[in-house]
């Protein structure tokens, strides 16, 4: 009888050692769960804040950006990083789909140039797009004739890629640069 008493305890105290590490394990599988998802809605924050979105922490597709305000990210990116270039509809293919081919998701692994941008946007880039902005309103104060007191965001995408051009073709474009 003592036999069996100790083998049943020994089973027992076996059990209860399996069952502590099994919720030890699944407590730490859900703090790095939480973590992968706090990690991810900050991509998804600095992805569509960049790409001219409210800030969101999930994924959103291009129907949700303000094209204006990306114009004036993309072109302020290109202004500061000496021609880097990203186009519109690169931005639309990339938003086009949650997840690229491998079915992994794009804030993962975006496409080169997408995530150098959203990088330089992130890392002080927002600041110089700040800046540019208010290089283009006073280029088109100083040219209300052409292009209307109108707000920028609120021009005509074709009037606002035309703003951009002259502003940065302009002569005397560091007067317009003033801090």
């Amino acid at each position: 009888m003592v036999k069996n008493a100790k083998l049943f305890r020994t089973i027992v105290l076996i059990l209860l050692l399996v069952l502590i590490a099994i919720v030890i394990l699944q407590r730490e599988n859900l703090k790095k769960e939480e973590q992968f998802k706090k990690e991810l809605e900050l991509l998804y924050e600095d992805e569509t804040f960049s790409l001219g979105m409210d800030t969101y922490n999930c994924y959103k597709d291009f129907s949700y950006v303000d094209v204006n305000v990306l114009i004036i990210n993309l072109a302020a990116y290109k202004h500061f990083e000496d021609g880097e270039e990203i186009t519109v509809e690169e931005v639309k293919t990339f938003l086009s789909s949650e997840y690229d081919e491998n079915g992994e998701l794009y804030v993962l692994n975006p496409p080169d140039d997408i995530a150098k941008f959203i990088k330089w946007y992130r890392t002080g880039g927002r600041s110089l797009t700040d800046k540019y902005f208010i290089y283009l309103c006073r280029y088109q104060d100083d040219h209300s004739d052409k292009y209307s007191l109108k707000g920028i965001t609120m021009l005509d995408v074709n009037m606002l890629y035309e703003l951009i051009e002259d502003f940065e073709n302009c002569p005397n474009r560091e007067d317009y640069e003033v801090h």
